[in-house]
């Protein structure tokens, strides 16, 4: 019989359940092991081809017993030789199914995708961080996608280093699965074919700056009169309604486009397609799966020197990074982009060679497995 590893998804949609779906069909290469997911019943990879087992049980809006409950009998049954956590119910209450799988000496591996939550209200949160420092202290083996992540990890919670592994986050390429011409891009989108469009996409939330980027945007749009900002995704922890306040105190008015919701896959391609550069004037960030969607189709960017980021853009090469807040270095940098043809094409191709090279999926697996084969000495490279 075949060694099991067992990763758990409990959301089954959004960023995380993507690198999750991603990183299982390049270990599923691997005939060796048997690679079985766990994720909620509303998994929104369902019609994606697959080579690993799926099991869906209801986890998300459920009481925390119940999905708690359904995760360990899954356990039970399948009894894997490694379990690797992928996302959470909550961390306030799952430190103590982490504490059980210490007890029993369970080999569980756990993805920071962010070191502690991304909002202050929920870092300061009662025990938030008691929780956090008990389910590091459990996990065997602790995977990052940054060196600024891990040295958050040793910092806040004095993380063993030779505990955490730093493994870079992987392509969304599995996105682009057919062309489009820009023109075509911004009809489906209303969009004038003439304007130069500077994009953020993913889920709008406070900690992405968006304030900050609607101040750098007001001083573009001062000098070019040509600007269009697409701000898509849906707003979470946060009316979007602050931001197009905002914008109309600025004077951006119809400058600015809002679509406040959570954006299908079949959608996804017509706005990076539209688009001219990607933006992300994080104020503070592990890393982001929205930076991947950009280097997948082949977009320039401009990004704060915020967290993981400063690891991932190539100064100069792929884009240019300025200092979180800093609303005229952003708006600058957007500027020098946008209107020199030959540099955001050149940036452009820089992004996609970086997609397809240095977050190859399957060297991310090669070393994920590596990660399992140092826990479990009895597989095989």
């Amino acid at each position: 019989m075949l060694p099991k590893v067992l990763i758990i998804d409990v959301g089954g949609w959004g960023g995380i359940t993507h690198y999750t779906y991603n990183l299982m069909q390049a270990l599923s290469q691997s005939e060796d092991f048997e690679w079985i997911l766990l994720t909620d019943r509303a998994y929104e990879m369902e019609k994606f081809p697959r080579s690993f087992i799926l099991i869906k049980e209801p986890l998300r809006n459920e009481s925390y017993i119940q999905a708690a409950w359904r995760i360990v009998k899954t356990i039970i049954f399948i009894r894997p030789r490694l379990i690797h956590v992928q996302t959470m119910l909550t961390a306030r209450r799952d430190w103590i199914l982490f504490l059980i799988g210490r007890i029993f000496n369970i080999n569980i591996v756990y993805t920071a995708h962010n070191i502690m939550p991304h909002e202050d209200l929920e870092k300061e949160a009662l025990f938030m961080k008691a929780a956090f420092r008990i389910i590091y202290g459990c996990s065997k083996k602790i995977i990052v996608h940054s060196a600024y992540s891990k040295n958050s990890l040793i910092g806040l919670f004095k993380v063993p280093e030779k505990k955490i592994n730093i493994i870079p986050h992987g392509n969304y390429l599995f996105m682009r699965t057919k062309e489009i011409p820009q023109s075509e891009a911004r009809k489906r989108l209303d969009i004038p074919s003439d304007a130069k469009v500077v994009l953020h996409f993913g889920a709008v939330r406070p900690y992405k700056g968006i304030d900050t980027l609607l101040h750098a945007f007001k001083e573009l749009a001062k000098a070019h009169d040509d600007v269009l900002l697409l701000v898509v995704g849906k707003a979470m922890n946060i009316d979007i309604g602050y931001y197009e306040d905002m914008a109309n105190k600025l004077g951006l008015g119809a400058r600015v486009i809002f679509r406040d919701e959570y954006i299908s896959f079949e959608e996804i391609p017509a706005y990076f397609f539209a688009s001219d550069i990607a933006v992300f004037p994080y104020k503070d960030i592990d890393m982001s799966g929205s930076l991947q969607l950009a280097y997948a189709f082949a977009k320039p960017v401009v990004a704060t020197r915020s967290g993981g980021l400063v690891e991932v853009v190539e100064e100069g090469r792929n884009g240019i990074t300025v200092q979180p807040g800093d609303t005229q270095a952003f708006s600058k940098a957007m500027e020098k982009i946008l209107y020199n043809e030959d540099l955001k094409l050149r940036m452009g191709e820089a992004s996609f060679r970086m997609a397809t090279s240095d977050f190859s999926w399957t060297e991310i697996a090669h070393k994920t497995a590596d990660v399992y084969r140092g826990l479990t000495k009895k597989w095989q490279s």
